[in-house]
């Protein structure tokens, strides 16, 4: 899972490099936007990740 979000900030990355370098204003909102979805989808992998890793789930910590 570790993996699937590291690849998704990679896209991410993209995203938004590609923002930066539309000349349409609107285009460049949407991939901005996109790119911050799947930096908050890239964050909640990595978080439920790290919860399977734990014997207990995460419980009393």
């Amino acid at each position: 899972m570790h993996h699937t979000a590291e690849q998704l900030e990679v896209a991410e990355a993209i995203l938004h490099r590609s923002a930066a370098q539309t000349p349409n204003p609107d285009t460049a909102d949407r991939l901005d936007a996109l790119g911050d979805q799947v930096t908050a989808q890239a964050h909640d992998i990595d978080r439920r990740a790290d919860q399977l890793a734990v014997p207990d789930g995460g419980a009393g910590q």
